[in-house]
C-alpha cells in the first residue's frame, strides 16, 4: 500500500517508535529500554507533515493510557491528548460497535473534549445492521455525544 501511495516504505520512517512486547505504550517503552522522546515525536510529525500532502495518524493505547510515564517525574509525561494537541489534528473515535461501547465511547469523548481536542465523529467497527443493540448503540452514542457517527464497519469488511 505505501508503494502505491508513494509512502517510504521503512516503518522506521512512518513511526516514531514501535514496540514488540504487547502492552500499553509506556510500560513496552520501560520493558525495552526504549522510552519515548517528546523532541523525536515532534521532529517526525514535522518531517512527514513536510513531506506528505496528506498525514493520518493513529494512537496507540487509546486516549487515556500513558505513552510515557516515569514515577515522580510528572514532565516527562507523555499523553496521547498531547500528541493530538500538538498535531492541531481533528480526532476520529474508532470503537466497537457491540456491548460496552456507548459507555467507553461517550467517556472517549468526554476526556478528548476536557483535554481541549476536536473531535470530529465516531467511526463504530464490528457493527451488525441488523442487530438491535448495535443500532441502539449508535443511536445512543450520537444522542450522548452529540457527534455524528460518521461509519460503520462491518467485521467482513476490517
Amino acid at each position: 500500500v505505501c508503494r502505491e501511495g508513494g509512502l517510504d516504505c521503512n516503518p522506521a520512517s512512518l513511526v516514531s517508535y514501535a514496540y514488540r512486547t504487547a502492552v500499553s505504550p509506556h510500560l513496552a517503552a520501560r520493558m525495552e529500554g526504549r522510552p519515548l522522546e517528546w523532541e523525536r515525536v515532534e521532529a517526525d510529525f514535522r518531517r512527514a507533515a513536510g513531506r506528505y500532502d496528506f498525514v493520518v495518524a493513529e494512537g496507540s493505547g487509546g486516549i487515556v493510557c500513558p505513552l510515557r510515564y516515569e514515577p515522580g517525574r510528572p514532565e516527562k509525561t507523555v499523553m496521547l491528548a498531547d500528541v493530538i494537541r500538538m498535531t492541531g489534528f481533528p480526532l476520529l473515535i474508532v470503537a466497537d460497535g457491540g456491548l460496552g461501547t456507548i459507555n467507553h465511547t461517550v467517556l472517549t469523548a468526554s476526556y478528548a473534549r476536557s483535554a481541549g481536542l476536536f473531535v470530529r465523529g465516531i467511526i463504530l467497527n464490528r457493527y451488525e445492521k441488523e442487530d438491535e443493540m448495535h443500532k441502539d448503540n449508535k443511536a445512543m452514542i450520537e444522542t450522548l455525544t452529540g457527534l455524528p457517527v460518521l461509519a460503520c464497519v462491518p467485521a467482513e469488511e476490517e
